[in-house]
């Protein structure tokens, strides 16, 4: 059968001992999973003395599917548990926590070993990838919670609409999923700038429309995009175009902008499960309902817009 390993790694303040001591009871992992985050209401089951060995919990999902995983091992800086997936296919691996201890935080390296059915051999490479970006959403929020006790990220289905028409002046921007929020409030001053100066109003809502991604190393290209009522001559490196009107899936984020990964992944689950097919260039849009970086974390909206096909 063919073998996967995926490890992703972060940084935490604090001890690795409360890392692990958190970690170690499954009570705690709703607060920042990144699949149970895709389907709050998945009944859950927990076993076992949490923190000892043996105790587990289970999953009884619709999207996320079923399973359940066990504390097996621990040490003084390593947890092992044993994973079970019953659906969307059966399969096993095996998770270990590495914690380290630094200087004033916790260096947090998360491990899945496993093995696909045969018959799935062609989805390792894709399969690598897509577990690697669930497990850097995992992290962003593993560390939020335990460094602010929250965390800011309430993703849900609004559903299938039409959507209009939009001339739009934008800046096309290059870069890694790290990197997007610098690049997008760059095009942002830039774009407000030259609106400023050109007397330009803005007809709608700040959007970025992202032409493509390449799954295996997170690179983005993007246009950040600024909504106006018709069509204007602009010089390079601006364009102004148009986008036709279309067919959207629709997914709600409230919550900050470094957890919109969350929204995109319940999008693209929602629309596997409900067998929606949609396009794959361009990818969709991130449309601000909230004004960027003048509401606060907790407070800001945005809606995942997927092309359908």
């Amino acid at each position: 059968m063919p073998s996967y390993e995926v490890r992703r790694s972060t940084s935490i303040k604090g001890s690795n001992q409360d890392v692990l001591v958190f970690l170690s009871d499954f009570k705690n992992w709703p607060s920042w999973s990144p699949w149970l985050i895709l389907e709050p209401e998945c009944p859950v089951t927990y076993r076992g003395t949490q923190g000892q060995l043996g105790a587990s919990y289970e999953w009884d999902g619709h999207r996320i599917g079923a399973g359940s995983m066990m504390l097996s091992e621990k040490d003084a800086d390593r947890l092992d548990m044993e994973l079970h997936f019953l659906r969307p296919f059966k399969s096993r691996a095996h998770i270990y926590f590495e914690v380290i201890q630094g200087n004033d935080e916790a260096i947090i390296t998360w491990v899945m070993q496993g093995h696909l059915p045969w018959y799935l051999f062609f989805l390792s490479g894709m399969m690598k990838a897509w577990i690697g970006m669930d497990f850097d959403r995992g992290l962003r929020m593993l560390k939020s919670q335990l460094e602010t006790g929250s965390v800011h990220s309430q993703p849900s289905i609004t559903g299938e609409r039409h959507e209009t028409g939009q001339f739009y002046i934008a800046l096309k921007g290059r870069g890694a999923i790290e990197q997007l929020g610098e690049l997008m409030q760059m095009h942002i001053s830039k774009l407000s700038d030259y609106a400023h100066q050109h007397n330009i109003q803005r007809n709608g809502c700040w959007f970025t429309l992202y032409e493509s991604m390449d799954m295996h190393t997170t690179e983005t290209e993007f246009f950040t995009c600024f909504p106006v009522e018709k069509e204007f001559n602009v010089q390079p490196p601006l364009v102004c175009d148009y986008m036709q009107p279309f067919d959207a899936f629709v997914v709600q984020h409230k919550g900050a902008y470094s957890f919109l990964g969350n929204a995109w992944a319940l999008a693209m689950s929602a629309t596997r499960f409900e067998k929606i097919k949609t396009q794959r260039k361009p990818m969709g849009i991130e449309r601000y309902l909230t004004e960027p970086g003048t509401t606060t974390d907790q407070d800001a909206l945005t809606e995942i817009l997927l092309f359908k096909r």
